[in-house]
């Protein structure tokens, strides 16, 4: 019975982590959709015309363009799967949790 809970207790622990990974990769992906590049108009006008300017002062990509297409659905997906990865493991600590309270009512 406690090698049930524990195991239970273990999914659901490692559910929790696919989550918090599923969930950091959806916020990521979001975050660089929403982060505007540099424009030249909102560079200062000394970086755009001097010539050898810094790298630092180089218009940065435009953002989405390193992920893949599917990056969002993917992360909701695996949300979806960690899900119901934990669901099935309180199942299983639910059930072991019941069948420790029958063996102490058959001992009471």
């Amino acid at each position: 019975m406690n090698a049930s809970f524990a195991s239970g207790l273990s999914a659901y622990q490692g559910a929790a982590v696919r989550l918090n990974r599923a969930a950091d990769k959806l916020t990521s992906v979001m975050t660089n959709e929403t982060r505007q590049p540099d424009t030249p108009a909102n560079t200062p006008q000394s970086a755009t015309n001097t010539p050898g300017a810094s790298a630092a002062s180089a218009p940065t990509p435009i953002p989405g363009s390193r992920r893949a297409p599917s990056s969002i659905p993917e992360a909701m997906v695996d949300i979806i799967k960690a899900t119901h990865a934990a669901k099935l493991a309180s199942t299983s600590i639910r059930a072991a949790d019941d069948m420790i309270g029958e063996v102490l009512d058959l001992t009471a």
